[in-house]
């Protein structure tokens, strides 16, 4: 009596959105299939690229089985990560930016915190992507809100290193595609909202490209991002303002030139914000400070 075959479901499905990315799919190619951790599949989602990060995809999946390219009809990346999780079969999803690095003991060490604690999704802080102090401060900045967000149980994320139950995945209806700035945020209040737990694990960490700072500088990227955050911190509202920060990929990568008008016009919004919620503002660092002294 012969039996049925039973396909394997891997631990992790993990998902990455593309655009034209050629210069940096090699690396994450390369630290993925070093992982010491082997249960996973790989989905690489397309939403249109002109370079060579298709080519470079299929090539890469012809020597390691686990991995698959995918194309969307569309170049959104909260539809291109719906697109890679409704195509795959593992009990986790993990979500990776194309510029990402991780280190080979990554999911490792994600599957190590899975067996500890019972979750339904979770976030990882950045590493930076050089030594240089003033990389390093913003990737503090970074890690800082995901810590705060914790802290208030509102969830903060950057979208890469972030992960979830697949059960819980269906049950929030993936990502909201009409969003195209702090989807990644919705996504992970969405999953408390359904009284899933999430949390933020401060290893393994994953390397947070610096490259639209380094375009941007520190001061005009903070002013244009500290309104937003704010507001999603203090009223839990994330606001779809896509030309605030433009996913635009790889090779297509440019930023909106800001006048000295508009500059000082989102000075002016940051200091209203931060005007009308200065007390909650002051409990919120100071439970902060009290959390690091702990």
């Amino acid at each position: 009596m012969s039996g049925i075959a039973i396909a394997h479901v891997p631990f992790f499905s993990v998902v990455i959105p593309v655009l034209d990315e050629e210069k940096t799919l090699p690396n994450l190619f390369d630290d993925l299939s070093h992982q010491t951790y082997s249960d996973f599949q790989v989905c690489i989602v397309d939403g249109g690229s002109k370079d060579r990060s298709c080519k470079l995809a299929e090539q890469f999946a012809k020597r390691d089985k686990r991995f698959t390219l995918l194309k969307s009809s569309h170049k959104n990346v909260s539809m291109q990560r719906n697109l890679g999780a409704k195509n795959t079969q593992g009990k986790y999803l993990v979500f990776l930016d194309a510029d990402n690095r991780i280190p080979h003991f990554y999911l490792e060490g994600i599957h190590y915190h899975l067996m500890q604690q019972d979750v339904d999704g979770w976030t990882t802080f950045a590493s930076p992507d050089s030594k240089r102090a003033d990389v390093k401060f913003f990737a503090t900045v970074l890690n800082f809100g995901m810590e705060g967000g914790a802290l208030l149980k509102k969830p903060y994320a950057v979208g890469a290193g972030l992960g979830v139950k697949r059960a819980m995945f269906n049950k929030i209806h993936g990502f909201n595609e009409t969003l195209q700035f702090m989807e990644d945020t919705r996504f992970a209040r969405d999953i408390t909202k359904y009284h899933g737990k999430f949390v933020t694990y401060k290893d393994p960490t994953f390397v947070y490209n610096m490259r639209r700072y380094r375009k941007e500088g520190l001061i005009p990227l903070t002013v244009r991002l500290i309104p937003p955050y704010l507001n999603s911190l203090m009223a839990d509202k994330t606001e779809n303002i896509p030309d605030i920060y433009p996913m635009n990929g790889g090779s297509n990568y440019k930023s909106k030139k800001r006048t000295l008008l508009e500059f000082r016009e989102l000075q002016h919004t940051i200091r209203k914000i931060v005007k009308s919620r200065k007390k909650r503002i002051q409990n919120v660092v100071k439970q902060l400070q009290e959390f690091i002294q702990q």
